[in-house]
């Protein structure tokens, strides 16, 4: 009688259990039908082919006083990245770093040794790591190409690839 009492008890709450589920479910399922609808998609896919045609000829318009702005030497501050979120500065690593950037070259230096040279070009990119097109350098030899922010004091350059790095460097 006991067992039978707890059987009928675990099927009771089984059953509203289920119910439950299928309501959540139900939920779920309306939630998502609706939150992928839009008034007007037509307009909004058109007005986003306009604003990344738009955004494409101001960064054309813009390579050259950005190339000028790039121009000079950029103390290292710091990297971080890869897989273990690393971060790594000069004391942490024992040595600096510098890029000395002039006349479409890259010169990379470690604690002032001469450590790479490279002719570099400025490329429009649309890329998985960010939503609209942005400028790259892009190195000769094959290296990662490297999406940067750059303004007067400061250069941010971000790897184009995943679990790689970004480095920040300030002007000397």
């Amino acid at each position: 009688m006991l067992l039978s009492n707890l059987f009928s008890i675990y099927v009771s709450t089984k059953k509203v259990y289920i119910q439950i589920m299928k309501q959540y479910f139900l939920f779920i399922a309306i939630c998502i039908a609706f939150g992928s609808c839009s008034l007007d998609d037509s307009k909004n896919s058109e007005v986003n082919l306009n604003d990344d045609i738009s955004i494409e000829e101001e960064l054309i318009s813009s390579i050259d006083s950005i190339s000028q702005q790039l121009e000079g030497t950029w103390l290292w501050l710091y990297s971080s990245g890869g897989i273990a979120g690393t971060i790594n500065t000069p004391e942490s690593t024992g040595y600096t770093a510098k890029l000395e950037i002039s006349d479409g070259i890259v010169k990379g230096f470690r604690n002032d040794s001469l450590i790479y040279a490279k002719n570099y070009s400025i490329i429009i990119h649309n890329s998985t790591n960010t939503i609209e097109p942005h400028l790259d350098i892009v190195y000769e030899g094959g290296a990662f190409p490297q999406y940067f922010i750059v303004n007067e004091d400061e250069l941010g350059l971000v790897d184009e690839c995943s679990d790689c790095f970004q480095s920040l460097y300030k002007r000397e």
